[in-house]
């Protein structure tokens, strides 16, 4: 169940880091702000934000990677993608992260932010070989499909041709 979920969770998370990432650069050069939107000049970003960044960075450099945007929007973990969708950035960011998401109904934020709260829990679980049994894995499963939807209707089309996430949940069972 973890690695079905983790296989679908990543194109997700591909698409979400991209498509947040997309409109942050929009912004940034509306804005007319020198450098790179990670660059912070207008610092609102909060102190983890910056240290993952900076991890990033540092990360890039020991690979032997340039240190890009492309690259760098890769060596930022879904975490950092999560804490851009809270509360203390809704004034600031948000308006401009909310594009990513053109099929979100109305400009509910609370509702991504809850979503991907929860997917990022589960990725964190599976990632670290917890047990999900427990987990309420239909109500992930439709939080995964929901924002997967509000990003683009051709990402679930295409995550959930070959997904494996419902023949594992029937073949062993799962219940409501």
């Amino acid at each position: 169940m973890a690695s079905a979920f983790q296989e679908t969770g990543g194109h997700l998370e591909v698409a979400l880091r991209n498509g947040v990432a997309r409109e942050l650069e929009r912004r940034h050069r509306r804005l007319g702000r020198p450098g790179a939107w990670w660059d912070d000049p207008a610092r609102e970003l909060n102190a983890a934000a910056h240290q993952a960044i900076g991890k990033a960075r540092t990360d890039l450099r020991k690979w032997g990677k340039p240190v890009t945007g492309d690259y760098l929007v890769t060596a930022l973990g879904f975490g950092f993608w999560r804490y851009l969708l809270t509360t203390r950035y809704t004034s600031t960011l948000w308006p401009s992260a909310r594009r990513a998401f053109p099929h979100l109904p109305g400009k509910d934020r609370k509702l991504v932010e809850r979503q991907v709260g929860n997917l990022h829990r589960l990725r964190n679980r599976t990632s670290h070989g917890e047990p999900v049994w427990r987990l309420p894995l239909h109500a992930l499963r439709e939080d995964l499909y929901d924002v997967m939807g509000y990003l683009s209707r051709e990402l679930v089309e295409f995550a959930q041709d070959g997904c494996l996430i419902d023949g594992v949940m029937e073949d062993c069972r799962v219940v409501r």
